[in-house]
């Protein structure tokens, strides 16, 4: 052989390397972008995925978030309609007549049993004649006084008791004995 057919065969050879070479690398290259196109597909269908459970997530605390502040802004207008109800019944004892006060602060006087004895009264200034007619015609030595304090009903203190008879107290004793049963009559 001479060198020139050796040159021709090394150059042939290094050809046939050559394209040997080129064609695994073109499919070597090819296996790679189809390998990244299937990760990048997994890694969309992933992001998408988890992107439709964070909406889905998001979306059902919105719901509840709007369920809860609905059932809040129920709750808050039930409460608003239970305390109408009762500053209503307030509004309503303070402003009797002078006649239906007086029954009623002797109703009250007449609930307490017992000798009194000397006592101290502490009224309403605009109910202080009212009050003192009551405790007049009940024989009960009273020193009525006047307390800014009361709009109603009165506050007795006497030797070793006191009763807070107050329509404030009267009324706040009420209330926690009746709000359920008035929510229920308003609301079911």
């Amino acid at each position: 052989m001479s060198l020139s057919d050796i040159t021709n065969k090394i150059q042939q050879d290094a050809e046939a390397q050559a394209k040997i070479i080129l064609s695994d690398a073109e499919n070597t290259k090819k296996n790679i972008e189809r390998d990244v196109d299937r990760r990048k597909e997994q890694l969309q269908a992933e992001h998408q995925s988890g992107v439709a459970r964070r909406l889905a997530a998001n979306e059902e605390r919105t719901r509840e978030d709007a369920r809860r502040a609905g059932r809040q802004y129920v709750d808050t207008k039930k409460r608003a309609v239970i305390d109408n109800v009762f500053k209503k019944a307030y509004e309503g004892l303070i402003s009797l007549s002078s006649d239906e006060y007086t029954r009623v602060i002797a109703t009250l006087l007449g609930g307490i049993s017992g000798d009194l004895g000397k006592v101290v009264v502490y009224a309403p200034v605009d109910r202080n004649e009212e009050t003192k007619s009551v405790f007049a015609k009940a024989k009960v030595d009273a020193d009525i006084k006047e307390d800014r304090g009361i709009a109603g009903g009165f506050r007795i203190e006497g030797e070793g008791f006191e009763y807070d008879l107050s329509f404030q107290k009267l009324m706040d004793k009420k209330r926690d004995e009746l709000e359920i049963a008035v929510a229920n009559m308003l609301f079911d």
